[in-house]
C-alpha cells in the first residue's frame, strides 16, 4: 500500500488491516485507524475489499477451502506454523475453483447494476441523481464514529435541498480553529471545488445544475462527508 499511516503502523508481518480486521489491535490502535480510514480512499477501499473477501470466505469456505483446512490440521499436527491471512489469501487465489466463483459473482454484479443503472425514461437526469455507492458507505462509517478533533458538519442538512441558483451556506464546528479543506462532489465522486477555509462556514454562490452533490471538510488525515440536492 502506498498509505503512509498504514506502513508506519504495521508490525512487519501483517499489514495494518489484517491486524484491524483479526481484531489484534489494541482499543487505543483502533480507534485512530477508524479516524484514519474514513478521509483516506486508499484503506478505505482496501478495507471494503477485504471485508467483502471475508464474507465470502466466512459463507462459503467450508466449500471452497476444504483442502485449505485439512492442509492447515496436517501443519499444526506436524509443528508447521499456519498460515498467516496474507498467505492464505494468495494460496486461496491461486486456486482454480476460487478463481471460478469469484469471476462468477463479479459478473452477476456487473450485469445487475448494468441493468439497473439504465433508466429507460430520461438517463441524463437520474444518472446526475443517483447515489455513490462508495460515498453513502462513507457516511454511514462516520456516523458510527467520533471526531478526534471534534469538527462536525452542521449545514446544509443532510439531503437538503437547492434550486440552481440559490447560494448554498456551508458550516462547520472548528473548535480548533484549523484551516479545513472544503470539496464539493458531484455524485460519482469526482471533485468539483475545493476551498481552504479558516473560518467554520462558507458561502457557495456558484450556480450548480440539478442532481445529487456530496461536500467533504477535511483536516489532516480526518474528514466528513455530507450530501444535497440540487432541483
Amino acid at each position: 500500500m502506498n498509505c503512509e499511516f498504514a506502513r508506519q503502523h504495521s508490525d512487519g508481518v501483517d499489514d495494518l488491516i489484517d491486524r484491524y480486521l483479526s481484531g489484534r489491535l489494541t482499543e487505543k490502535e483502533a480507534e485512530a485507524f477508524e479516524l484514519h480510514y474514513l478521509g483516506c480512499d486508499e484503506c478505505f477501499r482496501e478495507l471494503q475489499i477485504r471485508k467483502q473477501l471475508l464474507a465470502v470466505i466466512k459463507e462459503k469456505g467450508k466449500t471452497l477451502f476444504a483442502e485449505f483446512i485439512e492442509e492447515g490440521k496436517k501443519g499444526s499436527q506436524s509443528g508447521i506454523r499456519p498460515r498467516r491471512f496474507p498467505e492464505t489469501v494468495r494460496d486461496i487465489w491461486a486456486r482454480r475453483n476460487f478463481r471460478i466463483y469469484i469471476s462468477g459473482m463479479a459478473a452477476v454484479f456487473l450485469i445487475l447494476v448494468l441493468y439497473f443503472a439504465v433508466d429507460w425514461g430520461n438517463p441524463p437526469l437520474s444518472e446526475s441523481f443517483r447515489e455513490s455507492p462508495y460515498l453513502e458507505e462513507r457516511i454511514k462509517t462516520q456516523d458510527d464514529t467520533r471526531s478526534e478533533k471534534g469538527f462536525q458538519l452542521l449545514a446544509p442538512a443532510n439531503k437538503a435541498r437547492f434550486s440552481p441558483q440559490t447560494p448554498i451556506l456551508f458550516r462547520w464546528s472548528n473548535p480548533g480553529n484549523e484551516t479545513l479543506g472544503l470539496k464539493i462532489l458531484n455524485n460519482q465522486g469526482d471533485r468539483l471545488f475545493s476551498f481552504e477555509v479558516n473560518d467554520s462556514q462558507f458561502l457557495f454562490r456558484e450556480a450548480l445544475p440539478p442532481g445529487l452533490y456530496y461536500w467533504k471538510v477535511e483536516s489532516g488525515d480526518e474528514a466528513r462527508i455530507g450530501k444535497f440536492f440540487v432541483r
